[in-house]
């Protein structure tokens, strides 16, 4: 698949009917893992903006007993924070061009409550 399929495919896939019908769009669906548990974030949208969540295996036929906190973070916050992780990422990049980057090298931004890191995917 080439990288403009890839592209074309991620934006389609992370669009989403949340609220009154309209589609949100998501720039770094499937790039983002939970340092905790290990599992892909979630996209959803959370205070009027694109964010992430890991809900660590909860449903509501598991409930949490002993499981860690929902882990939520925002879409503006992870791409601040890869535009300091990638070197070659500072001319102000969007998100997309930053998941582009992400899945033309095999990375995902493994993240956890305080801090998030670059790793092979």
């Amino acid at each position: 698949m080439s990288e403009a399929d890839f592209v074309a495919v991620q934006q389609l896939a992370a669009g989403s009917s949340a609220g009154r019908g309209v589609a949100h769009g998501y720039q770094l669906a499937g790039r983002l893992r939970c340092g905790l548990c290990g599992r892909a974030f979630e996209s959803c949208w959370s205070h009027g903006r694109p964010a992430y969540r890991c809900r660590h295996g909860q449903t509501s036929a598991r409930p949490r007993r002993g499981r860690a906190s929902n882990l939520y973070v925002r879409e503006d916050r992870i791409i601040a924070i890869l535009r300091s992780l990638i070197a070659d990422c500072h001319d102000g990049r969007s998100g997309l061009r930053l998941a582009e980057h992400l899945h033309r090298h095999g990375l995902v931004l493994l993240c956890t409550e305080t801090m998030c890191t670059l790793e092979p995917a």
